[in-house]
């Protein structure tokens, strides 16, 4: 109902007419229309120019803190959607969005655990680019396939938190952004040597058994006398028993081994992309470049 005080009637002296009742009803009526710039509305439906109505600022949706008008500065006059923060659960599955780096993740691993090293970056959206901070994953399974990736609804950037998957299903969800994939690599397990022949080629026996596989290369260090040659260089190994393994230095001129020695298996970091719709390459977790 308007309130006659903060909208006045016009003045009027002498005695009160029908015509006079008529114009006060005719006011009051008025007040009620959303077309009328002073009606009782004017926060939430403003009246135009043109006859037609406006939402206002204080037009809201049941159940919702933001104006209506507000709500649809994502919505384009043709009822399309101006930028995908309005649809991102569509518009980042696909190639509208670009790292700025091919290599955004590094994967690294320990004596029995791995770690995933994030970079900062940058991701290009059609309304603009969007920088991340970096960061890091830790506590990985070694040897393991992970799919990594941020939720950031707001497309806001910055410091978030990353989170790796080993299930790609778990990527799809309103808001989550794809970093890209990386497979942690081998465990860089220490074995204490026991016994190492003079002979071509040297093998070497451990405390326990080591768990490599040949191909692999380990690292010397701490053998002892003619042997200490060896000692902080990689080596190529063939595995002959679960405890043992050689390398192909010919020993035979070395005095016999005596105690001592450690063989570390060596690890080396993975550096991977491919997130976002399109990467940098084109690659995605489905695809292979």
């Amino acid at each position: 109902m308007t309130d006659l005080s903060k909208h006045p009637l016009p003045r009027h002296d002498g005695p009160v007419t029908v015509e006079y009742l008529a114009l006060v009803l005719r006011e009051m009526l008025a007040r009620q229309d959303v077309r009328y710039p002073q009606n009782d509305f004017a926060a939430g439906l403003v009246g135009t120019s043109a006859g037609g109505v406006t939402l206002g600022t204080l037009a809201k949706p049941s159940g919702r803190t933001v104006s209506v008008p507000t709500l649809f500065t994502y919505i384009g006059d043709a009822g399309r959607a101006l930028n995908q923060r309005f649809a991102y659960p569509v518009q980042t599955a696909n190639r509208n969005s670009v790292q700025s780096l091919d290599t955004v993740l590094t994967a690294s691993s320990g004596a029995s655990t791995s770690s995933i090293g994030i970079a900062a970056h940058s991701v290009k959206f059609d309304f603009g680019s969007v920088a991340y901070s970096s960061g890091s994953i830790s506590g990985l399974v070694v040897e393991t396939l992970y799919y990594v990736y941020a939720d950031d609804p707001g497309y806001d950037g910055g410091a978030v938190t990353y989170l790796a998957t080993t299930n790609p299903d778990n990527l799809i969800a309103s808001g989550r952004y794809y970093l890209g994939k990386v497979t942690t690599p081998i465990a860089g397990t220490s074995n204490t040597i026991t016994a190492a022949t003079s002979a071509n080629p040297i093998a070497f026996t451990t405390s326990t058994n080591h768990g490599w596989t040949s191909g692999q290369s380990v690292s010397l260090a701490a053998l002892p006398g003619d042997f200490a040659v060896l000692n902080g260089n990689s080596y190529t190994i063939t595995v002959t028993g679960a405890a043992t393994f050689t390398i192909a230095v010919n020993g035979g001129a070395y005095a016999a081994y005596t105690t001592g020695g450690t063989a570390t298996r060596v690890t080396t970091a993975v550096q991977s992309g491919g997130g976002a719709g399109a990467g940098v390459g084109g690659g995605r977790f489905d695809y292979e470049p």
